[in-house]
């Protein structure tokens, strides 16, 4: 006789309707079930119930980027009050701009329509070709740049106030998608 081996799932992915219709006698207590939904992770009790997990988040490291705002509306003290979140920062303010490229052996500035976008905070490079291609400042070769693997990409997190140019070169023409976001 053979060996079996039995795997026991016990961590899911779905929606919540998902979860809902998941048969809870066959799974095991302690499970966890993270609705994509909602964004919620559950707990499975040993009652057959699914509980919310409460977790504690690790604190922020102290810096002065500020990233959003939080407001608690206590105009009805006694009563559920209403919380805002205000984002800021990395957010779109206009289209993303996407073209495609041949990295060649002269180093040249990526962008990707016909100049760099106005306000750009993202640059992402994406290499489709069969060739690394490399990255750095203008004078940038095959022998100084960093790589890009073929397959792989790369986001740069750029200052949307300065205009700062990244420069690729490679050994034999190579092609590359491009993608900018402000």
């Amino acid at each position: 006789m053979a060996a079996v081996l039995v795997t026991t799932i016990k961590r899911f992915l779905g929606t919540a309707v998902e979860m809902a219709a998941l048969n809870v006698a066959k799974v095991p207590a302690g499970s966890t079930f993270f609705q994509t939904d909602t964004g919620l992770l559950y707990n499975l009790d040993s009652a057959g119930f699914w509980a919310v997990k409460k977790t504690q988040l690790a604190a922020l490291p102290a810096g002065t980027a500020v990233i959003g705002k939080v407001s608690i509306d206590q105009t009805t003290p006694g009563t559920t009050n209403k919380v805002v979140a205000e984002l800021s920062g990395s957010i779109l303010t206009q289209d993303p701009e996407t073209g495609v490229k041949t990295v060649t052996s002269t180093a040249a500035e990526l962008f990707s329509g016909t100049s760099a976008l106005a306000g750009r905070d993202k640059l992402i490079i994406y290499n489709e070709g069969a060739n690394n291609v490399y990255w750095g400042k203008g004078i940038v070769t095959p022998q100084t740049g960093f790589p890009l693997l073929p397959g792989d990409s790369i986001v740069f997190s750029l200052d949307p106030n300065q205009d700062i140019p990244v420069y690729f070169v490679a050994e034999t023409d190579v092609v590359v998608r491009v993608g900018e976001m402000a």
